[in-house]
């Protein structure tokens, strides 16, 4: 059968069209690329991040008991293996390269239907709208599995042409069936809204059928049947498991039938907005847009029927009932059966909708020249403005759960506990909670090691008889299920993430959560779908106290709630300080300091507890004080600073005010006991208090010494700045480049030692030279210390090394460069400084330059 007339056209245009061509494809992938993991994964792409982390058999279960197959998942979870994407590097940019390739191979497979199908001229606009389509970019940038299931649709569409189209002299004639099976075994472990791409292609056979059906032998139809339960037999294996999922849904219902006609035209409306120019396109629920789409679809059939001369041309059916099929699946089930419509569904089934778009276009300027120039300019402007919108519009941005996870885990404080509302939202704390230390200076709090589901949580209580496995130093989540849903939730797995609880079971569970935490945080997100009677934001409300609400930027209205318990809750076993001074001015007493833990490994975070009693005339003190918890090294350089602001005024403290701190003690920081101190000051003007009674007058209140252990995780390094044999100096400054005569200068080094067998002492000996290069003055002393030498170093874990470096009186004022070169200190022999590949080692290297005033 000869569709097309013009393809042989196309192959004699040259390396014009293949550039075209060519440059097409650059340009969606620009697009794509462009801004590409810019935002925070919204709640469904950190469902796919989170399974993806899963091993396989944990994978299979979580999906089998969820409403999507797992074939995306396990795709994920292998290139996650190759690629190792972190918070801290790349997750959202990495996870998403396989949606990007999809998508981008969906442009190219568009423009060799095009070409099969229609003609050149039409493949072309069709693979340039493509790339350049907003829809087509929306998804090809979202770690969820569309881009994929509309890949594998196009490509059983691809197989079905080829082998339809094949003779003798085709090499692999029934191939392109085995081709075809296989792709729509794989559609339908991708997504189950792909069984709707089989009956269109198999419509589209029918289709194909019926003018030859003469001329077609009974073979011929056997072996499609044949490549159909082929199909089935490879989906077979999980059938059991779809039937289940489809007949007995394990979640909550999210979307509901259409009751008006107003709704059902409007989500129309935005289908055809999506399917043209994106979901975000402006007015997506209007009208005009479905004239639009079906102007589209009128003008497309003009064009292929004047093409083929046919009054039904056999191109334009074949895309259209691509497109059209799948689409009247969803509206009829909809309606008459169980609400499956939703805009991200049609995605899957919208590519070909771009080709009857390029021919309508093509149609409009062989009509009229200014018409068609008038219809592409204004689709550009359109792309234009919905690419602008998606990238840039604050209402179209994802969650930002990066961000409400990072400010959760700084906030987070031993005693308190996490709940998540809805529960099925866990993933994104998941997902996001910091566990990978990034540079020197990175510290991260306790892991999340507890998920616990809320009506769990009172037997946990009654089980556990270690209060302090209850009052848990470690981050509890609390996960809710759907108050007074359907009792088949999760169909009763433990491990489910969704399951019913009534309202008087919630309300006694979250009382229970109450009674063992000092504070609870709410991570609100479709909580109303959950909760729709918002029994647990009442609970809230009337038995907590709101410290703190934080709403978060996205689509979705994320929020992070801190409220204080009602109820009495335990004690934690602390580790009381000793204190030799205990007032600031204006009679403010620190009644009690106390730390979690007496040591704490570098890299980890430090938890203090300070009691405070205010004054009788609180009139003395500023309105609102902030404390600065400090850490420093025996001579006063400092190591680790966290500055806060006590939720409540000064005004409203109670008569002992307990005031919990935390203190990230970065990576880097060297074993040993170090200086604790504490500042407070006015919020409002930065005024620090003094300590009562101390001479000469102090700031800082001494709250004795700490013990640092050294760090247990390796951080990433991005850079370093030279290499001496096996060590990497990481950092060099001159922390105080302008000094005094007479004074010191404070110089602050970061070494990480690489993995090596060899281990030894190395010596750093820093150099003042004057501008005429004569020294002026020179210290040495072991790299980290004498107290911690480099031959005792652990590999990967850097190690910050201060130095003082005192100058003489009679230093003359002037400009003096610093330089370092490092000794080995049984020999005294010098250890070069490389720095790059294409440059000489060196002797010495220059830290920086000081000025002595």
């Amino acid at each position: 059968m000869q569709w097309h007339s013009e393809i042989e056209q196309g192959n004699k245009q040259g390396n014009g069209w293949r550039l075209l061509l060519l440059l097409g494809l650059l340009v969606g992938f620009a697009l794509r690329l462009y801004r590409l993991g810019a935002t925070s994964l919204w709640y469904d792409e950190t469902v796919s991040v989170a399974l993806a982390q899963k091993s396989i058999p944990a994978l299979l279960h979580h999906t089998a008991g969820d409403i999507h197959p797992p074939g995306y998942y396990l795709l994920l979870h292998f290139w996650q293996q190759i690629t190792q994407p972190t918070p801290a590097f790349g997750l959202e940019f990495l996870y998403a390269w396989p949606s990007l390739w999809c998508g981008l191979l969906v442009v190219a497979l568009l423009f060799a239907l095009g070409r099969r199908l229609a003609s050149p001229p039409v493949a072309l606009v069709g693979l340039w709208l493509a790339a350049i389509n907003p829809y087509q970019i929306w998804y090809s940038q979202e770690v969820r599995m569309y881009t994929l299931g509309a890949l594998l649709g196009l490509l059983g569409l691809w197989a079905l042409l080829r082998w339809w189209q094949s003779d003798a002299n085709d090499r692999l004639p029934y191939g392109w069936l085995v081709v075809y099976a296989i792709v729509g075994a794989a559609g339908l472990y991708t997504l189950y809204y792909f069984l709707f791409v089989l009956v269109a292609i198999n419509a589209i056979a029918l289709l194909l059928w019926l003018p030859v059906w003469r001329q077609t032998s009974a073979r011929q139809w056997l072996l499609w049947l044949v490549a159909q339960f082929a199909v089935l037999l490879l989906w077979l294996p999980w059938l059991p498991v779809f039937w289940r999922q489809a007949t007995d849904p394990p979640v909550p219902p999210w979307r509901i039938a259409w009751t008006t006609g107003a709704e059902f035209l409007g989500d129309l409306a935005r289908g055809a907005s999506a399917l043209i120019s994106g979901q975000s396109a402006p007015a997506p629920t209007a009208w005009f847009w479905l004239v639009i789409f079906f102007g589209i679809l009128i003008a497309a059939h003009y064009y292929y029927a004047k093409q083929n001369a046919q009054r039904w041309p056999v191109t334009y059916l074949v895309l259209a009932g691509y497109l059209l099929i799948p689409l009247a699946a969803l509206v009829i089930i909809t309606r008459w059966v169980t609400p499956l419509y939703h805009v991200r569904y049609l995605f899957t089934y919208g590519p070909p909708l771009l080709l009857l778009l390029a021919a309508a276009l093509l149609y409009c300027s062989r009509r009229q020249r200014v018409l068609g120039a008038v219809a592409t300019l204004g689709l550009l402007l359109v792309y234009g403005w919905s690419l602008g919108n998606f990238w840039f519009a604050p209402s179209l941005q994802d969650d930002d759960h990066r961000g409400a996870v990072a400010e959760l885990a700084r906030a987070w404080r031993p005693g308190d506990v996490i709940l998540v509302n809805a529960g099925w939202v866990y993933t994104a704390l998941t997902t996001y909670w910091p566990t990978t230390l990034v540079g020197p200076d990175a510290a991260a709090p306790p892991p999340l090691t507890q998920l616990v589901r809320l009506l769990d949580y009172p037997q946990r209580v009654e089980q556990t008889p270690d209060q302090e496995a209850l009052t848990s130093r470690k981050p509890v989540v609390v996960r809710t299920g759907s108050v007074d849903g359907a009792p088949n939730l999760g169909w009763g797995d433990p491990t489910s993430d969704f399951f019913a609880m009534s309202a008087a079971e919630t309300n006694l569970a979250l009382f229970a959560v109450a009674r063992q935490s000092q504070r609870l945080w709410h991570y609100r997100l479709y909580d109303t779908v959950n909760d729709p009677q918002g029994v647990i934001r009442q609970w809230f409300d009337t038995y907590n106290t709101l410290l703190r609400e934080t709403p978060i930027s996205g689509r979705d209205y994320l929020h992070l709630q801190l409220y204080q318990s009602g109820q009495a809750t335990p004690e934690q076993a602390w580790t009381t300080l000793s204190l030799q001074q205990d007032r600031f001015s204006g009679d403010l007493r620190l009644q009690e300091a106390a730390l979690l833990t007496p040591t704490v490994a570098a890299g980890s975070y430090l938890y203090a507890k300070f009691t405070w009693q205010p004054p009788v005339n609180r009139a003395t003190l500023p309105a609102v004080i902030s404390f600065s918890l400090r850490l420093s090294t025996a001579d006063g350089q400092p190591l680790a600073q966290a500055d806060e602001t006590p939720t409540i005024a000064v005004q409203a403290w109670p008569a002992h005010y307990t005031y919990l701190m935390a203190l990230p003690i970065p990576v880097a920081t060297p074993p040993g006991s170090h200086n604790l101190l504490l500042i407070a000051y006015d919020a409002q003007t930065g005024l620090p208090l003094t300590v009562a009674d101390s001479a000469p007058q102090r700031q800082e209140l001494a709250l004795g010494s700490l013990l640092i252990t050294a760090a247990t995780q390796a951080p990433i390094i991005p850079d370093v700045i030279a290499s001496f044999d096996y060590i990497d100096l990481v950092r060099a400054r001159i922390a105080t480049p302008t000094v005094p005569a007479g004074s010191a200068l404070a110089v602050e080094l970061v070494w990480r030692p690489r993995a090596n067998a060899y281990r030894d002492t190395y010596l750093g000996e820093l150099t003042l030279t004057d501008e005429s290069g004569k020294v002026v003055d020179q210290w040495s002393a072991a790299l980290g210390g004498w107290n911690y030498p480099s031959g005792t170093w652990p590999p990967l874990i850097p190690v910050r090394d201060w130095r003082t470096l005192p100058l003489a009186p009679a230093t003359p004022p002037g400009r003096y460069t610093l330089t370092l070169r490092v000794l080995r200190d049984s020999d005294n022999q010098t250890i070069p400084t490389h720095r790059h590949w294409w440059s000489r080692d060196e002797e010495r290297m220059v830290i920086g330059v000081a000025e002595v005033e």
